[in-house]
C-alpha cells in the first residue's frame, strides 16, 4: 500500500471517478498533503 500512496497517477488513472477522488482526498489528508496539489492532480 505504500507504493500507492507514492504513486498517486497510477491511483488516478485505475479509479476514475468520484470513488478514486475520494481515495485521493482521503490518501491526501493522510499524508499531509496540501489540497491545491490533490486538485491539481485531480485535473
Amino acid at each position: 500500500m505504500d507504493k500507492q500512496l507514492e504513486d498517486p497517477h497510477m491511483d488516478m488513472k485505475s479509479n476514475k471517478g468520484n470513488r478514486g477522488q475520494v481515495i485521493m482526498l482521503v490518501l491526501a489528508l493522510m499524508e499531509g498533503i496540501p489540497l491545491g496539489e490533490v486538485m491539481t492532480l485531480q485535473l
